[in-house]
This record gives structure tokens, C-alpha cells and sequence, in this order.
């Protein structure tokens, strides 16, 4: 791989980053308080955010690790597997990889 090549994973990783900036920012400038709840954000982190052009969003997303770190643990797994009929979780299962093997370019 030379320079110019960006790893596979941390090219999805920023694609993650961006959409995650983004929905961030419209739900900062919607509702702070549910953007700080969901998104883990302080009032000052939010006040950045919103004020951010698309610029430095994009900027920023280019990091090569998760600007919003995942939320789950083996209680929340087990609470989605056991409060979902074994259908509905494979049904969900199947469009997310369905997903993911579209989303490959």
C-alpha cells in the first residue's frame, strides 16, 4: 500500500465519522440536550460542533480512530437478543449485511 492508499477499514471508519459529525451537528442545532445524551457531547463540545462549516466537519472526520466510540456492552447485546423474537433479530441481522455488502464500491 503505498501513501496515496488508505486502509479499507480506516476509510469506513472515516465514512463513520462523517455521518456521525453530521448527524451530530443537525441534532445539536434541533435539540442540545438530546445531542448531549445521545452523542456523549458537553455543552461546550456541543456549542463547537454546531458553529463547525462543512469544511471542518469534513476535516475533521479524517481521523483514523472513532470520534463517538460505541455504547455497547454484553448487557445491552443480551438485552436486544432476548427482548426481539429470533425472526425479527435475524430479519435485522440480514439487512444490515445486505447493507453492507451494497454500500462496497
Amino acid at each position: 500500500m503505498n501513501n496515496t492508499q488508505v486502509d479499507p477499514l480506516i476509510h469506513e471508519i472515516q465514512e463513520l465519522n462523517l455521518n456521525a459529525l453530521v448527524l451530530a451537528q443537525s441534532l445539536v442545532k434541533s435539540d442540545k440536550a438530546r445531542a448531549q445524551l445521545h452523542f456523549g457531547l458537553s455543552s461546550s463540545a456541543c456549542d463547537l460542533l454546531e458553529g463547525l462549516s462543512v469544511r471542518q466537519i469534513q476535516m475533521l472526520a479524517k481521523v483514523p480512530y472513532l470520534l463517538f466510540p460505541l455504547k455497547l456492552d454484553h448487557k445491552v447485546i443480551g438485552d436486544i437478543f432476548s427482548n426481539h423474537q429470533e425472526d425479527e433479530v435475524k430479519t435485522l441481522l440480514h439487512l444490515t449485511l445486505a447493507n453492507m455488502a451494497n454500500r462496497k464500491d
